[in-house]
């Protein structure tokens, strides 16, 4: 009988050992150190915080919840919290690494975000901590070319076209995407590269809303190398629109002068039930008065 108990015992333990092993390995992600070294070649900004931030936001929350509130789902291993220590403490080719590649639960975006956007990411990260200084990349050496962007609009057939010269030169195969600014953020046009004439053309549907004029704001970003541009410009792209205010109409949000009527009958009658109540209330108190 001891014999069993102390095989029991002993099979118990290895179990519990190689659980709390295979949990230990799985909390472990190892990164290789020349990613663990990698930096932006570009300073964060403004711009790639809010694109990152939007990226996060459609891609990344569902599962690392909303940054600084540690409501990330439940999970083996777990998400993190963007902003706690955890992730902060890490370098930023470390989260480059683990964004673009992926392992268990956690999903691979190599082939979902560019290497741009997953910089925006980080961008967004670190904007949650105050404390964070950005390595400065080491750019001796390396040239980064100058860009001139001119944004026009093809009306015949409705494209965005996109000129580009490169340090006052045209030139093909430049990275062209563009964009059309939205009230929430940015609508894709599609990501092509520059022809024999530096030119990258974009299709615009031109039913997309615009202003009281039809103008929308168009977005190109260029890239050539560690080379960077952004341009923006107000086009005649869409359709005219009138704006309409959100309280127009008889609605619940509106003004008090423009409450639905149901509402408004459904208000006066009440106030009228109630005085009508309260008078005859005090009328049968007069007539026990007058009988006492």
């Amino acid at each position: 009988m001891k014999t069993i108990k102390t095989g029991i015992l002993m099979k118990t333990a290895s179990i519990l050992f190689l659980t709390s092993t295979l949990l230990l390995g799985q909390s472990r992600w190892e990164v290789p150190a020349e990613a663990k070294d990698k930096i932006s070649f570009h300073m964060f900004n403004e711009d790639m915080v809010n694109e990152g931030r939007m990226l996060y936001e459609s891609s990344c929350a569902s599962c690392h919840g909303t940054p600084t509130e540690a409501n990330y789902a439940l999970m083996v291993p777990s998400p993190g919290d963007p902003a706690g220590e955890r992730f902060q403490k890490q370098t930023d080719g470390a989260l480059f690494y683990k964004i673009k590649t992926g392992r268990d639960q956690m999903p691979k975006y190599e082939d979902v975000f560019s290497e741009d956007e997953i910089w925006n990411i980080i961008a967004y990260f670190r904007s949650l901590n105050p404390a964070y200084v950005q390595p400065v990349p080491d750019l001796e050496g390396i040239e980064i070319p100058t860009f001139e962007v001119k944004l026009s609009y093809d009306e015949n057939v409705d494209k965005l076209v996109v000129k580009v010269k490169t340090d006052g030169e045209i030139e093909a195969g430049i990275d062209v995407s563009a964009f059309i600014k939205t009230m929430f953020g940015k609508y894709p046009l599609g990501k092509t590269r520059t022809n024999d004439f530096g030119i990258a053309y974009f299709d615009v549907d031109h039913k997309i809303p615009g202003d009281s004029l039809g103008n929308l704001t168009a977005i190109a970003k260029v890239r050539k190398g560690y080379g960077f541009d952004k341009v923006t410009r107000i086009l005649p792209m869409g359709t005219p629109t009138k704006p309409l205010s959100a309280i127009a109409g008889r609605h619940l949000w509106s003004t008090d002068d423009q409450a639905p009527l149901w509402l408004d009958i459904i208000f006066h009658a009440t106030i009228i039930f109630i005085w009508g109540a309260m008078f005859v209330i005090i009328y049968q108190l007069r007539k026990l008065k007058k009988l006492a």
